[in-house]
């Protein structure tokens, strides 16, 4: 609506968001439904119990675990409509880091199992990334876009090669005596917990090649503000 709030004391505000009721069309057949009622959660767990209690009819927009779980209630059925969000590591590249070396940054990724990662986080319902465009757009050139294959003796490998030693287990960085540790942002749970829960996988994979790795999940405000747009991250 444009212009000014009407002066007529005789006329009632409304509210702007409310339903304008239909116009009555009594030659065509009635609606099976009378009407749509949303609910809006701020607890998964609670709609999840609200729908397996047959107090809803269709439930969107949860997190994968969450759906492939209500999904198993009889008579459900699962409805994907796939989408293009991206999850990613991303490496502080700005001198100085470890990560500014491409051979570091590859090492890393191949000891990630994206594939068990999938499963884990999205129940499967995810696919494998192989670069910033997704497969099924038209751009997407599958000759350039290398897939990163999960092949932590390789990291191993390509990481010797640059000069670090691995001690007592622990991976360190040419020409340093202390192991080197990692510290992984992300959104919290309540946030994104898509993201924080496949930034706790990350960690544990790194963790359990060599890289003792701390995950930190941040509101999103602070995430953003005054970690990422100021370069305080790794």
């Amino acid at each position: 609506p444009t212009g000014a709030p009407s002066q007529d004391p005789a006329v009632e505000a409304t509210d702007s968001l409310a339903t304008i009721a239909p116009t009555a069309r009594p030659e065509l057949p009635r609606p099976y439904l009378d009407g749509i009622e949303f609910h809006y959660y701020e607890n998964p767990d609670a709609l999840a119990a609200d729908y397996e209690a047959g107090r809803l009819d269709a439930v969107s927009g949860v997190d994968p675990a969450i759906a492939a779980e209500i999904a198993s209630t009889p008579h459900s059925h699962l409805l994907r409509y796939p989408g293009s969000t991206l999850t990613a590591v991303l490496f502080n590249l700005r001198p100085g880091h470890a990560f500014d070396t491409p051979t570091v940054r590859l090492a890393l990724f191949r000891a990630i199992d994206r594939e068990a990662l999938i499963d884990e986080v999205f129940a499967g319902s995810a696919a494998l990334a192989q670069g910033l465009i997704p497969s099924s757009f038209p751009l997407f050139d599958a000759e350039v876009s290398t897939p990163v294959r999960y092949d932590p003796e390789e990291a191993e490998f390509r990481l010797k090669q640059r000069g670090w030693k691995r001690v007592d287990g622990q991976w360190r960085r040419p020409g340093r005596d202390e192991p080197f540790t990692i510290e992984l942002l992300s959104p919290d749970e309540s946030s994104n917990p898509a993201a924080f829960a496949t930034a706790e996988f990350v960690a544990r994979s790194w963790t359990a090649f060599g890289i003792s790795t701390k995950h930190t999940g941040l509101p999103a405000a602070e995430f953003v503000r005054e970690r990422l747009t100021r370069g305080e991250y790794e």
